[in-house]
């Protein structure tokens, strides 16, 4: 929450902690493609329905998509199928509504 770090940070500030603020940006649409490829073992064609997905929800940053990909996960939207030995993902991945880190 945007607020709550504001706070934090002033906060600090004025208790003289040096805070310092880094602004991070997303990667590349290819780059994030293979990082979920990597992270699910699974060819970049396979699962690029899914990564295009969560590229989108998390606008290509790495940390998200992790959060993201547990998340699903938890929710069961994505499972780990054993008879096929691979990740499935239901249609709900590309639902607007589902909540964004």
């Amino acid at each position: 929450n945007q607020a709550v770090l504001k706070d934090l940070t002033a906060c600090l500030r004025s208790s003289c902690v040096p805070v310092q603020h880094i602004h991070l940006v997303g990667i590349d649409e290819p780059y994030f493609i293979d990082l979920i490829s990597n992270a699910l073992c699974m060819l970049p064609r396979h699962c690029k329905s899914l990564s295009t997905a969560v590229y989108r929800k998390t606008k290509g940053n790495p940390f998200f998509a992790f959060q993201m990909l547990g998340s699903l996960v938890d929710r069961r939207i994505l499972s780990y199928n054993k008879s096929c030995k691979c990740w499935t993902w239901t249609d709900a991945i590309y639902n607007q509504d589902l909540s964004e880190n």
